[in-house]
């Protein structure tokens, strides 16, 4: 089981930020680049052989691997910047501390997919996905170049949730298989979200601190 999903993540390079820059950025651009790859498919002609069946959980929803930077004045843009992300850094670290033992309930129902007390805990972290998905879309005061970010990601915490919430109610090998393919195939697009996301703070040259909660979306590449 891995802890974060497995992407590549490449920086762009920075932006003159000496002004501000909200209307210079095109946003579906990035989210249009970061968007290349082939999706996971789903189907019915898996086995437990299949590694892809046996490495079914393997994209866990986490925040990234987040690195300390030095304060720096700050332009209305980044201002406004830095105050979302630090809204959205909340709620999801927020989930993230209520879900700690999040790859041992994946993994648990994953080898036991019979067992009630398993498969509850299973449908309360898809729960705790989906709310954490409405939590994102109702935050005040989005900045406009973050708005279909935000709204990116807060789709794919709702849609993980649903597909997660599937799994359990899954009778037969075949079902349960597709549905496990079906949820992975959403958490791509998590993950595709979610750098979108960062990436943005990036171009912007928007600085959390260390105790940021925002601090969630600044990695590195050697975080990789």
């Amino acid at each position: 089981m891995r802890s974060t999903p497995s992407f590549s993540y490449i920086p762009y390079a920075p932006a003159d930020t000496s002004g501000d820059m909200e209307d210079n950025f095109d946003l579906s651009t990035l989210l249009n680049q970061l968007s290349n790859g082939e999706s996971v498919g789903s189907g019915n002609d898996a086995t437990e052989d299949d590694p892809a069946f046996a490495d079914a959980y393997s994209f866990i929803p986490r925040g990234l691997i987040a690195t300390s930077v030095p304060e720096s004045k700050q332009t209305p843009t980044q201002q406004a910047l830095y105050q979302y992300g630090n809204d959205a850094g909340f709620y999801i670290k927020l989930f993230e501390e209520r879900n700690l033992s999040m790859e041992r309930i994946l993994k648990d129902q994953f080898e036991d997919p019979r067992d009630p007390q398993k498969n509850s805990m299973l449908l309360a972290l898809a729960e705790g996905m989906t709310e954490i998905g409405f939590s994102l879309e109702k935050l005040n005061k989005i900045p406009s170049m973050a708005t279909s970010a935000n709204t990116r990601l807060s789709d794919s915490y709702k849609k993980m949730g649903e597909k997660l919430a599937l799994i359990p109610s899954a009778e037969r090998d075949e079902e349960r298989i597709a549905a496990i393919l079906a949820y992975n195939a959403v958490v791509e697009e998590y993950v595709k979200s979610y750098v979108a996301l960062a990436t943005l703070f990036s171009i912007a040259e928007v600085k959390f601190g260390s105790t940021d909660p925002g601090s969630i979306f600044t990695f590195t590449v050697a975080s990789f």
